[in-house]
């Protein structure tokens, strides 16, 4: 901060004189230079300083301390919309108004006083007008409060727990595995469509790694990170994962691939929650807010929190109110933003409706992406309305910047039931190969759990996977520990899915569509029926002639046979 001297010269000699007279200095002929210094050795004795100080109301005083509470410097907006404003004037109105007389408010007096002052300060949101009290004058200012230990949320025990379950990773995870099986046709803008968004959703739901909350607004930060991070591509019209990306991303340490999603949402610029806020409707008058300065302020209140504690979740919010009200408008201003209420359509501006645009946004923020990431742990209450939260060992990990040592990856494990077992703790590159041809059945404390069938192995070939590539890859990830009958069972399989079958059958001709569909719901008919040609055309065996021909009687139809008798035809060599 300035010291005293320089704060002082950076006013107007009639602001100066003003000052003077207010500590009972008589300003002479002498220059500006000589005023300062005068004012200044009079500012810094202890006992003028103590009368002026003295007659301060309590308003006044407790402005000044909180100043020095807050370290001696706070946002220019943030303190006179609390202590009252300074009105803008020259010489000319400050002279002709005497407004030294009649101070607005407790900011006013004290900057009359030439106890505080004003300055601009570079911060992450770009200049910002702040109020302070120069450094040498605040160590000579005697407080009650002091520069004390910053406030801490209160502590609140939850009903029940929600851990943090790294949502976000998993669901991008199996977002990928989906796409790498059936790429998405995209829209004609590129986009993916509504069908295969909800076909995706329903996937992930399914694998359990959807949110408890905000699930409207899950997959689309989904979306947004696959492709802030390159994962994904556009190519001949279709959406797929990109492999250039894909295979190291994979491949990489899961710390690193966590952070890495830290990174992505917390610089990107294009994933805006102020505008997402379902609750909210944003008026576009070319006025852009910066969603990365409010996360970044709103995460360095986190480290209030005690370590390992449940904390109010409205506790944190009033505190990030009470003391950084303005930390997505450092500027102050409360109307410069066109935001409406959905429901009602009340324009929100004003500092008045803070908790329904700021408080909203802190509240989002750490119950949808802070817990998506698994940043924290939720509690809430019998309704499952969250109350509180708390740092998970991840977040504490990542927000306090300390190295972290990998975890030496684990082998999976192949049963000689065609069980697969894949470490929570296994490569991520290496789940991702199983997921290419053994089924889903389950996740545990330990392992996501798969089962290699023949329809998998089936699919898997269908797509262009070989046998080959298979079992080269289940010898890697398990470190040679391939059981002999899986690989037998393996080759079997394959030998039986490229064999073709040539056998004898009949073919049945109805006399129309709709007596094809009739026969396949009669009972004792239908079970005959063993595959359809056309709508009139199925397939029967030579075996069940006699029960066919009788079915059919009964069902009020007729068979005609044309052709030879199957037992008159002989034996197929």
């Amino acid at each position: 901060m300035k010291e005293l001297r320089e704060s002082l010269l950076e006013h107007e000699t009639v602001m100066l004189e003003v000052i003077a007279q207010q500590w009972g200095l008589s300003p002479g002929p002498e220059g500006k230079q000589e005023l300062v210094k005068r004012l200044e050795t009079l500012m810094k004795d202890q006992k003028a300083l103590g009368d002026v100080l003295g007659r301060l109301s309590l308003e006044e005083r407790e402005a000044l301390e909180s100043l020095i509470h807050w370290g001696g410097k706070v946002s220019s907006s943030f303190f006179t919309r609390r202590y009252g404003p300074i009105r803008p004037f020259g010489p000319a109105k400050l002279l002709r108004e005497r407004l030294w007389e009649n101070p607005a408010g407790p900011a006013e007096k004290l900057w009359f006083l030439g106890l505080i002052f004003k300055t601009f300060e570079l911060t992450d949101a770009g200049l910002t007008e702040v109020v302070y009290i120069p450094q040498d004058l605040k160590d000579l200012i005697p407080s009650s409060q002091g520069e004390q230990s910053p406030r801490t949320p209160e502590i609140l025990p939850p009903s029940r727990e929600l851990p943090a379950a790294h949502h976000l990773a998993e669901a991008l995870f199996l977002f990928l595995v989906y796409l790498q099986k059936e790429p998405a046709k995209a829209a004609p803008d590129g986009s993916m469509p509504a069908e295969v968004t909800e076909a995706i959703a329903k996937f992930i739901k399914e694998r359990g790694a959807w949110p408890p909350l905000w699930g409207e607004l899950f997959f689309p930060l989904v979306q947004h990170i696959a492709m802030a991070l390159g994962l994904i591509t556009l190519e001949a019209g279709k959406i797929k994962p990109f492999p250039e990306k894909l295979r190291p991303w994979l491949k990489s340490p899961a710390h690193e691939r966590l952070t890495g999603l830290w990174q992505a949402w917390l610089e990107s610029i294009s994933w805006n929650e102020l505008r997402l806020l379902p609750h909210l409707v944003w008026e576009d008058t070319g006025r852009r807010n910066d969603p990365r300065l409010a996360r970044r302020r709103i995460i360095s209140f986190l480290g209030r929190c005690p370590a390992r504690e449940w904390v109010s979740l409205e506790s944190f919010v009033s505190l990030i109110k009470e003391e950084e009200p303005d930390f997505q408008r450092p500027d102050g201003n409360y109307s410069s933003w066109y935001i409406r209420d959905r429901a009602t359509g009340e324009y929100l501006m004003g500092f008045e409706h803070w908790d329904k645009v700021e408080g909203a946004l802190i509240r989002f923020i750490v119950t949808g992406p802070l817990h998506w990431l698994g940043v924290l742990e939720l509690g809430v209450d019998e309704s499952g309305n969250v109350t509180s939260f708390r740092l998970s060992s991840w977040g504490e990990k990542i927000l306090s910047q300390a190295p972290i040592r990998a975890r030496p990856e684990e082998p999976i494990v192949v049963k000689p039931d065609f069980t697969i077992l894949v470490p929570h703790n296994a490569s991520l590159y290496n789940r991702f190969q199983v997921e290419r041809f053994a089924s889903w059945t389950g996740s545990t404390a330990e392992a996501h759990l798969y089962l290699v069938t023949r329809s998998s192995l089936q699919e898997a070939f269908l797509r262009g996977i070989t046998l080959d590539m298979i079992l080269r890859f289940l010898k890697r990830a398990t470190g040679g520990r391939l059981p002999t009958a899986v690989i037998q069972s393996f080759k079997r399989w394959d030998k039986l899915q490229k064999t073709f079958t040539l056998r004898n059958v009949l073919v049945l001709e109805a006399p129309g569509p709709l007596a094809m569909e009739k026969i396949q719901e009669e009972p004792g008919l239908k079970e005959l029926i063993k595959g359809l040609l056309s709508p009139t055309l199925a397939i029967v065996e030579e075996k069940d002639v006699p029960q066919l021909e009788e079915a059919l009687r009964r069902a009020g139809y007729y068979l005609r046979k044309v052709g030879k008798a199957p037992e008159e035809r002989g034996q197929t060599t």
